[in-house]
């Protein structure tokens, strides 16, 4: 008795083995069930199939017959994967029942292999269009018709006694149909739970996207406003020509926010990384630097940046990379309402690039840090949080980490980490 419960353990956990191997480490983002990793999921259900094979167990009214769980993981890979599937789980199962041998078993066993590689996959264009309830009546008749197969094989080829060995065949029928079953559950749990997370973070993403339009329709509207006064003033009054460059001038910072808050909602919607290049940190530093001087001297905001004799190579596209470090710049001039400091530092070790911006502003609290980059937050009072938002969405593209120390009146560190380049500085 306490063989045949362990020999049915054992198999049961050869079953489920795979499915749960699975589902730990590579379903994410798989909402149909081997569609993706046919590759992965063929050899679990190899190593199934064959330890199954290797460890059956008997029931307790015969000592004639040796059972396992094999057909468990070869119809459900078959019916799942399709052809080329079932043909690996095939020729796997083939090759171990040959190495086991083992008499007119054997060419049993592979007569029913063979049947379920070549019916089973029929039933799949039909299978994916079921309900759930009905998949399982469906599989376990596939369970059932193959046990079925095998009994009257035996009898019909071999003369096997069907009739008085009715009962064990029931009993392995139960058997057989209630792992199958529990099997197909937890596939097809596991089918809905990707399916229902998939939709929850599109949901989230059009959620945010709509806040965020509604947010960025009132920024842009703002500057638009600004231009058409300053036309409306040009076009009803004569100016000076001293007086209409400085509309012009204030027309065109105008322009440049516009164009801001646009080129970051169209960063944060529809981000692209395909046009990855190998760049140097401190030369892009120093290029962002440029940028964003006119603007720290109209802030009152003095810019220290030493950069170093080496280059600290990293692969980003240079753009995106000055934007991260031009978002982070603006944000820390802006909070240094009365003038301040800014300082760049970059250090490297083995693996990573540090870059460290820190500057002398109203800092933050430790709220504040938590909620930094979260959609639709801002720490300033006309701000919509998009800034930050492309930072975050950049790094984490590139595998990039970011870390902020901070504290009220203190000022705020950014210690972002970018994974060092492969390619060596010329």
């Amino acid at each position: 008795m306490n063989e045949m419960l362990s020999g049915i353990i054992n198999n049961a956990f050869f079953v489920f083995f795979p499915i749960f191997l699975y589902y730990l480490f590579y379903h994410q983002g798989r909402d149909r069930f081997f569609n993706n990793d046919k590759f992965i999921l063929t050899i679990l259900f190899s190593i199934s199939v064959t330890l199954c094979m290797f460890f059956p167990y008997q029931f307790l009214m015969t000592e004639d017959y040796l059972f396992d769980l094999r057909q468990v993981p070869l119809i459900i890979g078959t019916l799942y994967g399709g052809y080329i599937v079932g043909a690996v789980l095939f020729v796997v199962s083939a090759v171990v029942r040959l190495i086991i041998g083992g008499g007119d078993g054997v060419v049993i066993a592979l007569l029913n292999q063979f049947a379920i590689f070549a019916v089973v996959p029929l039933f799949r264009r039909a299978y994916f269009k079921l309900v759930h309830r009905k998949r399982i009546a469906v599989i376990t008749m596939i369970s059932a018709g193959s046990l079925a197969f095998n009994a009257f094989a035996g009898a019909l080829l071999f003369n096997d006694p069907l009739l008085e060995v009715l009962d064990m065949w029931f009993i392995l029928l139960l058997n057989q149909s209630l792992f199958i079953i529990l099997t197909t559950i937890v596939i097809e749990r596991i089918m809905k739970n990707n399916y229902i997370e998939q939709n929850m973070q599109k949901h989230e993403k059009l959620e945010v996207i709509s806040h965020l339009s509604a947010s960025i329709s009132h920024e842009i509207r703002n500057p638009l406003q600004v231009i058409k006064g300053f036309i409306q003033l040009l076009h009803t009054k004569e100016y000076d020509r001293e007086k209409q460059k400085e509309f012009y001038q204030y027309m065109n910072e105008e322009i440049e926010s516009a164009e801001r808050i646009i080129s970051d909602y169209l960063m944060f919607a529809k981000p692209t990384f395909d046009d990855q290049e190998t760049i140097s940190v401190e030369r892009e530093i120093e290029k962002a630097v440029s940028i964003i001087q006119p603007y720290a001297n109209l802030s009152s905001v003095s810019i220290q940046y030493t950069g170093l004799a080496s280059d600290h190579l990293i692969d980003c596209d240079h753009q995106r990379f000055k934007q991260v470090i031009i978002n982070i710049a603006r944000n820390s001039i802006e909070a240094m309402e009365g003038g301040g400091k800014l300082t760049f530092k970059v250090k490297g070790d083995k693996d990573h690039v540090l870059v460290i911006i820190a500057d002398t502003g109203k800092g933050m609290t430790g709220e504040e840090v938590i909620r930094l980059g979260e959609p639709y937050y801002s720490n300033k009072a006309t701000g919509t949080g998009l800034g930050m938002m492309v930072v975050y969405s950049i790094l984490k593209n590139i595998h990039g980490t970011i870390e902020v120390n901070s504290m009220p009146d203190k000022g705020t560190e950014f210690l972002i980490r970018f994974p060092k380049s492969m390619q060596q500085p010329k």
